[in-house]
């Protein structure tokens, strides 16, 4: 599925080594990191171990999130079960902030293809843009524990 916005085109491909090796700057922006509360630095090591367990993998699913074939960000979900996932997601581009709603779509279309009934997520108390995105797009709050929000998403 693809989205068009002001003469861009939006899409979810494979996560591949061109966005591993684009998320590797993005994830250690201390403004990036920050706003997803990572408290560590990413290393190169620790990321192909990763990258290499992901075709494997059944609890965690994650793609390219990209503008007109260039990768911009990643979203997926982790922790899925046979009727739901939680949503993980950033724009690691920062020319291309204020293109979450766009992933958040995208992912939910992903989330109704992959069967599941709800999907889930977690946002910083203080990420009130991330917060306000994910309520715009038909999220509802849950519950909170000190560093988070939990909203959940229920598929129709």
């Amino acid at each position: 599925m693809k989205l068009i916005d002001s003469n861009r085109e939006f899409t979810l491909k494979t996560f591949d080594r061109v966005t591993l090796e684009k998320s590797f700057i993005w994830l250690n922006d201390p403004e990036i990191q920050a706003g997803m509360n990572i408290k560590y630095r990413i290393t190169k090591e620790g990321q192909e171990k990763w990258y290499s367990s992901l075709e494997s993998r059944v609890d965690y699913k994650i793609w390219s999130f990209v503008c007109n074939d260039i990768p911009i960000g990643a979203g997926g979900f982790r922790n899925i079960t046979k009727n739901s996932g939680e949503l993980t997601c950033y724009i690691g581009d920062k020319r291309s902030w204020g293109t979450g709603k766009i992933l958040v779509k995208l992912l939910l279309d992903k989330a109704q293809e992959l069967g599941f009934k709800e999907v889930l997520l977690k946002v910083l108390h203080a990420n009130k843009r991330a917060y306000n995105c994910y309520i715009k797009q038909g999220f509802t709050y849950e519950s909170e524990d000190d560093l988070f929000m939990i909203l959940k998403f229920i598929i129709k």
